[in-house]
């Protein structure tokens, strides 16, 4: 039988060590290139944290942000209707002073 090239406490000590370096360093490997938010590291390994909170914050404030919008389009629907009256109104009084004018300029062609 030939003896063993490493001693068995050597061997121990490597795998002890290798062991401690797997799982101190893959979470903080992953955590620091990834920048991994939803992953924590707990005693049973990694775990995802819930991000449905998240969610649904974005999606309230994507709300808001939506109505917010739909009252300003509104508001300028409404400013565009008033601008359409008043540039309707202009061309009745436009017309109304040509019309003066016209009549003015043949009563003073007739004269």
């Amino acid at each position: 039988m030939n003896p063993p090239i490493l001693p068995p406490i050597i061997v121990e000590v490597v795998a002890t060590l290798s062991g401690v370096i797997v799982s101190i360093g893959v979470p903080l490997i992953l955590s620091k290139l990834n920048k991994i938010d939803k992953l924590h590291t707990t005693v049973f390994g990694l775990r995802e944290v819930s991000t449905v909170g998240g969610l649904v914050d974005d999606v309230n404030d994507i709300d808001s942000e939506i109505s917010e919008i739909e009252e300003t389009a509104q508001e300028m629907d409404d400013r565009v209707v008033d601008l359409e009256d008043d540039i309707e109104d202009l061309k009745q009084r436009q017309e109304k002073i040509l019309e003066k004018l016209r009549e003015m300029s043949s009563s003073s062609s007739k004269d």
